[in-house]
């Protein structure tokens, strides 16, 4: 995990803004092999193919950083469109595809893009029927959308690196909580839809809590709570939330 974190921080401490000029992966791949260092050029040849987008979507402070330098440089741009034609607009798919063909070109291998975009402009359809029916389902995006609150412990726990735990214990709860409200906070409104209705929007309003900033910071310092090893009442939890703000 320590070493793909720094290809993704590599990959994102290029000046993307050459992203308007480009027309095709081709050019994106000389500049990947322009500029990454050696380092890490080996270890993308050395992962596996199917870890590239599942790490992008459990590291949410990369992912953020994804969406920040990249996907602002790349809206209009000509390889936007190409994607586009292929029915391919979500970003990380988008993402995957290229790091994909990168690392095929990196260990002398066809990169079979037309399959690599019709495969994956597949499963972005598959996923807006999923997000058709936001309310029941348990997937959105190819991301599981939790029942409860200690569902959403449990996705955590599973997610996150035992070093990526200790380095959120590291904080006070309060500057860990503050601190996630753009980071992990804001891929759980998006990811879990709770602007959108999920089934794990409608738990917390059926626990009387209705905005999805609220939910998240719930989610986020009950976390990091849970990562203490603290005893957390639930029903007394939304109980004092509901009469402190009435």
């Amino acid at each position: 995990m320590a070493k793909t974190s720094i290809i993704i921080l590599t990959l994102l401490s290029i000046n993307l803004s050459y992203a308007q000029k480009v027309g095709d992966t081709k050019t994106v791949i000389e500049l990947l092999n322009r500029e990454l260092p050696d380092t890490a050029i080996q270890v993308i040849k050395d992962i596996h193919e199917g870890q590239l987008l599942n790490f992008l979507n459990s590291s949410y402070e990369f992912r953020s950083l994804v969406d920040d330098q990249f996907f602002k440089s790349y809206k209009t741009s000509k390889l936007e469109r190409r994607f586009k034609k292929s029915g391919l607009t979500e970003n990380g798919l988008i993402l995957e595809v290229i790091l994909r063909a990168y690392k095929r070109s990196l260990l002398g291998q066809d990169q079979e893009l037309e399959i690599l975009k019709n495969k994956y402009a597949a499963i972005e359809e598959r996923w807006d029927k999923q997000t058709a029916n936001v309310a029941s389902t348990d997937t959105l995006r190819g991301v599981y959308v939790p029942t409860d609150l200690k569902d959403c412990w449990r996705y955590l726990d599973q997610e996150w690196s035992e070093e990526t735990k200790k380095l959120a214990l590291e904080r006070s709860e309060d500057d860990f909580s503050v601190g996630q409200h753009f980071g992990l906070g804001l891929w759980m409104r998006n990811s879990w839809g709770l602007w959108a209705g999920s089934r794990l929007a409608r738990y917390f309003n059926e626990n009387g809590i209705e905005h999805p900033d609220n939910m998240s910071s719930i989610i986020v310092r009950t976390y990091y709570q849970h990562l203490k090893g603290e005893e957390i009442d639930i029903e007394e939890l939304f109980k004092n939330i509901i009469e402190d703000n009435n």
